[in-house]
């Protein structure tokens, strides 16, 4: 007997709908011209004040730091992904097997 809690069909359906409404959203390019950095000071002077005010350098080091956390999600996306794509070639190639069979067919 099926069982949809046992990680079978209804887990691949879930996986494809899921896979079929993620979006992903634009991320835009960054550079010295970019207009966050208009009229900021390249660094600042030290002792800085507190809160330091923004510099070309912290904003510079904040779109670093951001883009280094994404890369690190999207590699864990990208494993994660990986492992559920081998899970459904699992799933997919005795289930060819088995409908070969089952229909007198060659596998």
């Amino acid at each position: 007997m099926f069982d949809p809690g046992n990680g079978g069909d209804s887990a691949a359906q879930d996986v494809a709908e899921l896979i079929t409404a993620f979006h992903l959203p634009a991320i835009g390019s960054f550079g010295p011209e970019d207009p966050s950095l208009d009229g900021l000071p390249d660094y600042t002077v030290y002792p800085s004040p507190v809160p330091e005010p923004s510099s070309r350098v912290s904003v510079a080091r904040s779109v670093r730091d951001c883009a280094l956390q994404a890369l690190a999600a999207l590699n864990t996306l990208e494993d994660r992904t990986a492992a559920c794509k081998a899970a459904v070639v699992d799933r997919l190639m005795p289930a060819t097997t088995v409908k070969a069979t089952a229909l007198t067919l060659d596998p």
